[in-house]
């Protein structure tokens, strides 16, 4: 195989990984919207950053075929479906506060995106302390405020 090959096949371990992350989240029995929320931040951020470190989503995807780079973006769309229904049950359910559910879906997925870009190995917390910080102040502007 050649580096196209091991690009997309990268892509898609990733996608299986956050299918996987937004499926266990989805199926949490008794969770508010913004708790499944906060979960699938927790754990897209760990996975990000731990050890199995996704690929980038930026990295070689304009160099991919064109029917590889469809179907990537195609599933990339489907997540964000899935954030925006997890937002709207959160704004109807009375757990999130309403806000662009769009919008915040792609400063999450920025945020999560570019983890592995900024944090360096030897930074002072771990995976699940650097990503229960960021779960805290990304929730702190979703979830409803009384």
């Amino acid at each position: 195989k050649d580096k196209t090959d091991l690009v997309a096949n990268c892509y898609r371990r990733s996608l299986d990984l956050h299918e996987t992350i937004q499926t266990t989240c989805h199926a949490l029995a008794g969770a508010s919207a913004a708790d499944r929320i906060a979960t699938l931040m927790d754990l897209s951020c760990q996975a990000q950053i731990g050890p199995l470190s996704p690929l980038m989503m930026q990295a070689g995807f304009l160099n991919l075929p064109l029917a590889d780079r469809t179907a990537t973006a195609e599933r990339i769309t489907g997540f964000r479906k899935i954030w925006v229904a997890f937002c709207e049950a959160g704004v109807a359910e009375g757990s999130c506060r309403a806000i662009d559910p769009t919008y915040s879906g792609v400063a999450s997925t920025g945020l999560f995106s570019w983890l592995p870009k900024w944090r360096r190995p030897d930074h002072r917390l771990s995976p699940a302390e650097l990503s229960a910080e960021l779960v805290d102040l990304l929730m702190l502007g979703l979830r409803r405020r009384d």
